[in-house]
């Protein structure tokens, strides 16, 4: 039996870096306006603390999110933590087809992160978090699923290893 896991997290060290500072110029400002106002009543420190809060809770959330992919003898289990709160379960005997493939995460379905093609629907969805390889899944109700990774060839071996078995 073979397995394939991942996991990805939607901030790297370089991103992390990006939004580090992108995230601590408002900081800056909003402390920088208080302490030079006057006026430091109750509502423009609770502006300055909510200002802050929101800020922290979206970094907070940037952090959080993860794409986890484990292929195993039973099927393709996947979950976007922490949008789905239970792994999400593709037994074979449902996949059509499956295999790696390139694909423009801009052009085809719009971005990163839980996407639609609604211009396309013949796409399916794609679950991504970075790059441009994916695990494809064609379902016998004829939808759609590419999974994103970073880890194409332990992937292409792991799914070659199911699709010859599927064959035997």
């Amino acid at each position: 039996m073979r397995i394939f896991e991942e996991s990805q997290k939607i901030i790297d060290n370089k991103l992390f870096y990006g939004l580090f500072v992108v995230l601590t110029i408002p900081i800056v400002s909003i402390s920088k306006q208080w302490i030079s106002s006057i006026d430091k009543s109750l509502t423009s420190n609770l502006d300055l603390v909510l200002s802050a809060s929101i800020i922290l809770v979206v970094i907070f959330f940037l952090f959080s999110i993860k794409l986890k992919t484990r292929i195993d003898n039973e099927g393709i289990k996947y979950q976007v933590y922490p949008i789905h709160f239970k792994i999400k379960f593709i037994p074979w005997s449902e996949i059509n087809k499956f295999y790696i493939r390139k694909y423009s995460p801009i052009s085809e379905y719009g971005g990163w992160g839980y996407r639609i093609n609604f211009f396309n629907k013949n796409k399916g969805k794609a679950i991504n978090i970075s790059g441009n390889i994916g695990i494809q899944l064609e379902l016998k109700s004829d939808k759609k699923l590419l999974i994103g990774t970073r880890l194409k060839e332990k992937a292409e071996q792991t799914l070659l290893y199911y699709k010859n078995k599927k064959n035997d």
